[in-house]
């Protein structure tokens, strides 16, 4: 890509079909590609990438858990390809309290990029969502510790899935805003 981009991820995607087996990333599939829209529409050109294998059978963004499959193939293809920001999106249930003193609609974590998670939890603080940062366990997250090792500024972005969608869809709306501003696009 001749431009600048943002590469998005969403390993979790894939659900079993006609059970749910965690109680977590149902709300990432849907918030990942209001982001890409809003990118797009935007003018800020994207690499959507959705995880093909359910997490009860492989945890596709965690270093060793899977032997090399296509998303993690389609993963180190995009990254040399040099993207301006990665967004690793996922969902939780209410239950999961981050260890936090109060519920929030997102929660950004952070493997060597506090500064970036900071920044994207201000933007969607100001834009009325109670959000915070958590730092991730370190060298944990493959998708963030490779997309440092690049010096690509990363975050995930984990939102709150009791919160319907109509806020996951503002939330990806205020971080598009958000990128377009920081990329300068």
């Amino acid at each position: 890509m001749a431009s600048p981009f943002v590469l998005i991820t969403v390993p979790h995607a894939l659900q079993p079909r006609g059970r749910r087996v965690r109680a977590s990333d149902l709300a990432a599939r849907a918030t990942a590609s209001e982001l890409n829209e809003h990118l797009r529409a935007s003018g800020v050109p994207t690499i959507l990438l959705e995880g093909d294998v359910v997490r009860e059978r492989c945890d596709l963004n965690r270093f060793g858990a899977c032997p090399l499959g296509s998303f993690q193939r389609r993963f180190e293809w995009a990254l040399a390809r040099g993207p301006a920001f990665v967004v690793d999106v996922h969902s939780y249930p209410s239950s999961e309290r981050w260890q936090l003193d109060r519920p929030v609609s997102a929660v950004v974590l952070y493997d060597g990029a506090e500064t970036e998670a900071a920044a994207v939890v201000e933007a969607l603080d100001e834009a009325g969502f109670l959000a915070s940062t958590v730092a991730g366990n370190p060298g944990v997250n493959a998708i963030l510790v490779s997309s440092n090792r690049q010096r690509v500024p990363a975050v995930l972005l984990e939102v709150n899935e009791s919160r319907g969608d109509d806020e996951h869809r503002r939330i990806a709306s205020t971080l598009a805003r958000y990128l377009v501003r920081r990329l300068s696009i």
